[in-house]
């Protein structure tokens, strides 16, 4: 992170977004993935969206560290790292990812 992004985010001033940060949001509030929910059909949702979003940051500016997207997530920081790393797919994965990966990747 550069000091002018620094000083950018510690004045206030909002970070100018670009179409994929808006396409997140867009995912995010379309699928319901900032929810609290146990259920396999969510969590590979979020799963998916993540693992995209971790391909796709160098093009984001708003969301390009595991803190913001965890905000937008309304997750913390190391629930991502552990979405990126840790997490196995469930049996159903590609069923239940094939409309936001087509949201996502259209």
């Amino acid at each position: 992170m550069s000091w002018e992004d620094w000083i950018m985010r510690q004045s206030g001033l909002s970070v100018e977004k670009t179409v994929y940060d808006v396409l997140s949001e867009m995912a995010v509030q379309s699928y319901y993935l900032d929810r609290k929910n146990r259920k396999s059909d969510l969590k590979d949702r979020v799963h998916c969206f993540i693992l995209w979003w971790n391909k796709n940051k160098p093009k984001m500016k708003a969301y390009n560290t595991t803190i913001s997207v965890g905000r937008l997530l309304n997750c913390d920081h190391s629930t991502v790292i552990h979405y990126l790393g840790k997490r196995k797919p469930s049996i159903m994965y590609d069923e239940n990812t094939k409309c936001i990966n087509d949201f996502l990747n259209s």
